[in-house]
């Protein structure tokens, strides 16, 4: 199941996309224009949902939001260099003065708000291939990318979760955020850093850590934020956490790994790598012991 919106600049090869995506996942290709029924034709598209679908001449918001509707649709900017998209124009249209392609590309982008629409695009391609077999072999090794799964897995959704609590942590140094979860996929606590609920947010001048030029992994004795892994674990006490997963948007620190061990937190998922050598170490000797599973996920 897939869906697919492609927009891009003039030239940058949106229907050569299309046409690939036929001939190699057999997609089928629907084109809007002006004279087109938005919603006729998108109730068609989602009623045989089970058709892997490319659209392509999105030019509106409008259009951008009906397809938003159902979030099996992703949109995808596809791009060229602008000399590469000239060179294209040319061989197509006839050949004009580069000033006079560039004052037409300058008005696609501007005046229908293309830039702006852009913003919806989840996906970006660069396209200076110079052959069809070129492009083609790109496109085969980015496919994760185009075609999503319908459904993100676990480790997506949890992390994806984890990211999103780390946007309301006040450290000044590093921004993290944690999700801890049963054996049920159930979210049992979150958590993000920054200093307890009696003092100022770091941001306001209530670690003075945050106000040194060292780097973090040197003064962190110094650090008065509780860590987010610390903080899913007061959330909850102990003793429920026993079995549990840890979604950390970065490596634990050694006093988070103490905390983790002794909640008896049984796999830990994180994406960033922190320089905390002897962290890493104290976790390495555990999963020798099959004590502890960590994994690396790429966010």
């Amino acid at each position: 199941m897939s869906i697919i919106g492609v927009m891009g600049g003039i030239c940058s090869g949106k229907m050569l996309f299309c046409q690939l995506m036929k001939d190699m996942y057999d997609y089928k290709i629907v084109q809007f224009d002006q004279e087109i029924d938005l919603n006729k034709t998108a109730i068609q598209i989602y009623n045989n949902w089970n058709t892997p679908t490319i659209i392509t001449a999105i030019t509106t918001q409008e259009q951008i939001r009906v397809l938003k509707k159902r979030n099996y649709f992703h949109l995808i900017f596809l791009d060229a260099s602008t000399y590469t998209r000239y060179r294209r124009y040319c061989k197509k249209h006839g050949e004009i003065n580069f000033d006079d392609f560039v004052k037409l590309d300058d008005k696609h982008k501007y005046d229908l708000n293309f830039l702006e629409l852009a913003k919806n695009c989840k996906v970006y391609l660069k396209n200076n291939s110079n052959t069809i077999e070129e492009f083609s072999n790109s496109l085969k090794q980015q496919m994760t990318k185009i075609i999503r799964p319908f459904r993100p897995d676990w480790d997506v959704y949890f992390m994806k979760i984890a990211y999103t609590v780390k946007q309301r942590s006040n450290c000044m140094k590093k921004s993290v955020g944690a999700v801890l979860v049963n054996n049920n996929k159930r979210i049992l606590s979150t958590s993000y850093n920054g200093t307890p609920k009696v003092m100022k947010n770091c941001n306001e001048g209530g670690c003075d850590v945050c106000k040194e030029s060292k780097t973090l992994d040197l003064i962190l004795y110094k650090c008065m934020c509780i860590h987010a892994e610390e903080g899913c674990i007061l959330e909850l006490g102990i003793t429920q956490t026993r079995n549990t997963t840890l979604y950390t948007t970065l490596f634990p620190c050694v006093w988070c790994c103490k905390a983790l061990l002794q909640a008896e937190v049984s796999r830990i998922v994180y994406c960033e790598q922190g320089n905390w050598d002897l962290s890493l170490q104290i976790i390495q000797n555990l999963i020798k012991y099959d004590q502890i599973d960590i994994e690396q996920y790429i966010y």
